[in-house]
């Protein structure tokens, strides 16, 4: 199978749906678009450059966020992190966590 040199954005899809589904379950075509122009790696191989290369695109696309936007992010996930672990904790009973974990 003979492609063309993928689009950056198509790498990084690839490889976001590759670590989703894991790298059993997606097709050579994607498994190719990631690993371009390289042939014959292996699932685990994928696996690992999926990894590896989202982290490098999220390092340089962080490195240039301003730190305002930075924190912004970091504000909404804990908001969202609080939100989702108070409904768990109160759905399974479990204490807050300024409770006493086992109280007599």
């Amino acid at each position: 199978m003979n492609m063309k040199k993928p689009k950056f954005e198509h790498k990084v899809s690839a490889a976001i749906t590759i670590l989703i589904y894991g790298v059993g379950d997606v097709g050579l075509s994607l498994k190719g678009t990631l690993m371009w122009p390289y042939k014959n790696i292996s699932d685990k191989q994928v696996r690992a450059e999926a990894a590896t290369f989202l982290s490098h695109v999220l390092t340089g696309v962080l490195q240039e966020s301003h730190p305002e936007r930075i924190e912004q992010i970091l504000k909404d996930q804990d908001e969202r992190l609080s939100s989702v672990l108070e409904i768990e904790q109160q759905d399974a009973r479990i204490p807050c966590r300024d409770e006493e974990p086992y109280p007599d």
